[in-house]
C-alpha cells in the first residue's frame, strides 16, 4: 500500500538504506560473535507489518526447502517445497544472467535453473550493477574452495 502521508522511507525503492535509523528500525544487536573478534553485529528489523520486508534491499528470494517441509511438519498437509515449487515458479519470470557476470562472479549460471520460473507476473534476475570488489571476493572464495549455489 503507497502511505507517503505515513511513512515515505517505506514507499522508495531500496529502503535497506534506512536500516540503522531509530525511527524505523528496531536497533536489534547480536551477542559478540566469538568467531567474530567478539564484535556485536547489527540486525536491521523493520518497526512496520511485514517486518525486515519493509527495510528491503530490493532483494527477491524465497526459503529453503527445509524451511517449506517444516511448514508440513508443524501440522499443514501440503505445504513443503514440492507442492508449493510449481506455484512459485509460475509466479516468477527469471531474467538470465549475462555471460560476463556469470564468468566472472558466479552470479549464476547462464540459464533458468530447476527452481526458477520463466513466464510469471514477478519479474527476477541478477543485478545489472556489481561492486568492484565483486569479481575478486567471488575469486577469493573460489581459491579457498568455498562452492557457489548456484540454486539453493
Amino acid at each position: 500500500m503507497f502511505t507517503p502521508h505515513i511513512c515515505p522511507a517505506w514507499c522508495i525503492a531500496n529502503a535497506f538504506s534506512i536500516a540503522g535509523n531509530a525511527k524505523y528500525d528496531w536497533m536489534f544487536k547480536s551477542v559478540p560473535q566469538v568467531n567474530a573478534n567478539n564484535r556485536v553485529l547489527n540486525l536491521p528489523r523493520g518497526k512496520i507489518v511485514g517486518g525486515s520486508s519493509g527495510i528491503n534491499g530490493m532483494a527477491f528470494d524465497r526459503g529453503s526447502k527445509v524451511d517449506y517441509d517444516a511448514w508440513e511438519k508443524l501440522g499443514n498437509p501440503g505445504w513443503n517445497w514440492e507442492a508449493l515449487l510449481s506455484n512459485m515458479k509460475a509466479a516468477e519470470h527469471f531474467t538470465i544472467a549475462d555471460p560476463f557476470r556469470v564468468n566472472n562472479t558466479g552470479a549464476g549460471q547462464n540459464d533458468i535453473l530447476p527452481s526458477q520460473g520463466s513466464n510469471g507476473p514477478v519479474a527476477g534476475g541478477y543485478s545489472s550493477w556489481y561492486s568492484d570488489t565483486a569479481v575478486p571476493y567471488a575469486k577469493t572464495m573460489a581459491n579457498l574452495g568455498v562452492p557457489f549455489n548456484f540454486d539453493p
